[in-house]
């Protein structure tokens, strides 16, 4: 059945077949979830893990849905242990799963099943996707349960939700073996602006209305509760007060000025504010809704926390979706927990700040750090120095330009490069290997080794030794229980840390001398496995500074995502995770941000310079961008790849631009099916747009490769001078089109060089 019409035609079709299937599902197939429309205003057998779940209306296209709020966490949700003998009764384990979702705002949602017998648990993901916030949204899929299932003591069903504090209403879920079929309507929405700025001049002054409270209250309102403005304030007379909180999303609103909004020169704000509370503030929240049409969107723009009564001054950059174009209501307000909390606001700015001229900036910090100045005498002897001309031809970069790569691929062109062989040694000099480095690849089975498999590895590393190129480790140790192997999954305690430091003593001495890095433990933000598992706060210092031990000379890491564009508070939750490590003692070498641009998103270059310049400023340690992606799901309409290739540009001007950035890494640079939004290549590996503007930076723009005419001569002597960039370089020294020189150097600093001509050879200082 397939519905069709306008939007709200479809809408309406599928709000009714979808009701249609539930309520005949019992009747004509095998369902095995219970009470999936709570029409019973019960939750039983339902539970909200690590949350609070609740009942009530509105329900999808009843009176009541499942409600799970107060979630910390991305495993908190709904869930239900089904019946193992229905399940067992089952005819096939294909079934058709549906549901419908509304949550507050954004989400990525993950179904998944917990199966348990006598040989332990095992956890299959059986669905996972992006649902938009503030509205319905119904799913219907043709999935597997896993084979466990038949048979199993205990079956858990349970939701996971990103990000971790967002709430949602859960209604109509059906699960039930047979032949339905169902058609949800997607619905696309324009694709972002590909430009960083516009034509537009940026607008003048503060886009909020009196955010300093000195002229009272207007145009401000406290939604679900008491507003007043007076003292205390953070700077002049006034702060406003939202007061007899009783739900976190109460606070102080501001409708916005459709208007200004659409004259807006780019979407990303400079955004000032100060917030007081005499409690703690464990979370805040400043979050748009937007109508446009039709159509109510909620959007998350910056989350923080705040310590009891102290004022907390914040700046940074928010982008504001490009929803928000010719919107009929915008309104910006604040949500924050614990529920009741009054909490005091102040200097609240929004600024659209010129950003006209950060390329030229850019590239003036990328002549100072990147360049270094060479000068070099060559002293022919009887020899006359005229016609004499220095070629100079860049070889390689000091700064790393790398890919994650199929190591199964390079593996295969020992002594025969393939194509993708062949891309990746021209263009970069730095790589990684997907996955055949990780602990599950490495060590399936408890104490025995994937020898297949690290063979491969082997060749892989020898290929790119052969080739000049550099190998990081990726990754020692994974924090998120399911990116661990299947038998990591049930221990604990001293076996568990055995289990860790076995694997870190087999890989680090394994590696040692053949990987300059190792991600030890990847992605901590959230993922507590290895701390609650093991029983052992420190588990995750002791692991880093065991790898340190093994191999000193190994740059140690700490890897992690959503830290560049600090969406969801985790450029703060980042912060940290690194200050907590480091008290303990972790001997953290460099961090890892690992770049992934999704959804909608763009390369904000102001968003992402403030965060690389606050975490230089206060670790002082390099940082490497570790996985880079643009539009790796294609969430944006971008067929020929011409918004990649400005994203691309834009956003290796501005990391090759930061002092403390020592490489990019892409997560592959080809990628197909699903994920071929990122790729760099066509399926012939030959460049797309983005794979073209890549290539234009690597092998033009930023490349020192000249012939030179002297700068001085003299009987006997001719002297050369440049300024190029790190890395190592060819000399070819030519008289009247011969070759009378030729020599390698690696350019790290400023030099002062010197070749003698002794009858047959020349002798240099270098």
């Amino acid at each position: 059945i397939k519905c069709t019409g306008t939007n709200k035609q479809v809408i309406i079709c599928n709000m009714i077949l979808g009701k249609l299937v539930f309520f005949l599902t019992p009747y004509c197939f095998a369902q095995i979830v219970h009470n999936g429309d709570f029409e019973n205003g019960a939750k039983d057998p339902w539970i909200c893990r690590g949350c609070q779940g609740h009942i009530g209306g509105p329900g999808h296209n009843s009176g009541y849905s499942f409600y799970a709020d107060h979630r910390t966490e991305r495993w908190n949700g709904p869930a239900q242990f089904l019946n193992v003998e229905e399940v067992d009764a089952l005819d096939s384990l294909d079934v058709t799963f549906i549901f419908s979702l509304l949550p507050d705002e954004d989400v990525d949602v993950f179904w998944k099943m917990m199966c348990e017998d006598e040989n332990g648990k095992h956890t299959e993901t059986l669905y996972e996707g992006s649902i938009t916030g503030g509205k319905w949204t119904t799913v219907s899929e043709k999935i597997t349960l896993p084979e466990m299932a038949k048979g199993a003591s205990s079956i858990d069903l349970y939701m996971e939700g990103f990000p971790e504090t967002a709430s949602w209403r859960l209604d109509d879920v059906t699960m039930f073996s047979g032949n339905v079929e169902t058609t949800t309507p997607t619905l696309t929405s324009p694709g972002p602006s590909s430009t960083t700025t516009s034509s537009r001049p940026p607008y003048t002054g503060n886009v909020l209305e009196n955010g300093n409270f000195e002229t009272g209250m207007d145009p401000w309102v406290c939604n679900g509760c008491r507003g007043s403005v007076g003292a205390p304030s953070h700077s002049g007379s006034n702060s406003f007060l939202a007061d007899e909180r009783q739900a976190r999303w109460a606070g102080p609103h501001q409708v916005l000025n459709t208007n200004v909004i659409d004259s807006l020169s780019k979407l990303n704000l400079a955004f000032n504010f100060s917030i007081y509370s005499e409690d703690h503030i464990s979370e805040y929240i400043w979050k748009i809704t937007v109508t446009k049409g039709e159509e109510t969107k909620y959007f998350d723009l910056h989350h923080g926390s705040v310590s009891a009564a102290d004022w907390k001054t914040t700046f940074t950059y928010i982008t504001f979706p490009e929803f928000v174009r010719e919107a009929q209501h915008i309104e910006l307000y604040l949500e924050a927990f614990p529920e009741t909390a009054a909490i005091r606001i102040d200097d609240v700015f929004l600024y659209d700040e010129d950003a006209s001229d950060w390329v030229t900036d850019a590239n003036n910090r990328i002549d100072q750090i990147r360049k270094k100045n060479v000068n070099i005498a060559f002293v022919v002897g009887n020899e006359s120095s005229e016609g004499i001309t220095l070629e100079v031809t860049q070889k390689t970069h000091d700064f790393a330009f790398g890919s994650a790569v199929q190591s199964i691929q390079i593996s295969q062109c020992l002594g025969d490069d393939t194509p993708y062989c062949s891309f990746a040694k021209e263009n970069f000099n730095y790589m990684t290997d997907t996955y055949r480095m990780k602990w599950p690849e490495q060590e399936p089975n408890q104490g025995e080794l994937n020898l297949d498999s690290m063979e491969v590895v082997d060749k892989f590393i020898q290929w790119a030794d052969e080739n000049d190129m550099k190998v990081r480790g990726h990754s020692l140790l994974w924090a998120r229980a399911q990116n661990n192997p299947e038998w990591v999954g049930t221990l604990e305690g001293e076996t568990l840390i055995k289990a860790m430091e076995n694997r870190v003593n087999t890989a680090v001495t394994m590696y040692d001398g053949f990987v300059t890095h190792w991600d030890v433990i990847n992605e901590m933000i959230g993922n507590h496995f290895y701390v609650e598992n093991s029983g052992n706060p420190n588990i995750r210092v002791e692991m880093i500074n065991r790898a340190k031990e093994l191999s000193p000379d190994t740059l140690l890491f700490v890897n992690e995502y959503g830290v560049l564009l600090g969406k969801y508070g985790r450029f703060g939750y980042f912060q940290e995770l690194l200050r907590e490590l480091l008290a303990g003692g972790a001997k953290i070498d460099a961090i890892g941000l690992q770049g992934h641009v999704t959804e909608d998103d763009l390369v904000e270059v102001s968003t992402i310079k403030l965060h690389l310049d606050q975490i230089w400023e206060e670790f002082k340690l390099p940082i490497w961008i570790t996985e880079f992606t643009f539009n790796v799901a294609g969430d944006i309409a971008d067929p020929d790849h011409s918004i990649h290739a400005e994203q691309v540009e834009n956003f290796y001007r501005l990391a090759f631009s930061h002092e403390a950035v020592h490489g990019v890494l892409m997560w592959q640079f080809q990628q197909t099916g699903n994920h071929e939004g990122s790729s760099l290549v066509n399926s012939d590996m030959s460049p797309n747009k983005a794979g073209e503007a890549y290539q234009r930076l690597y092998h033009q723009e930023w490349r020192s490769s000249h012939v030179l005419d002297p700068t001085f001569t003299s009987e006997g002597q001719a002297d050369f001078a440049f300024r190029g960039f790190k890395g190592k370089y060819d000399f070819k020294l030519i008289k009247d089109g011969e070759t009378i020189y030729f020599g390698e150097y690696e350019l790290l600093d400023d030099a002062d060089l010197m070749c003698i001509y002794l009858g047959d050879f020349f002798q240099c200082n270098f």
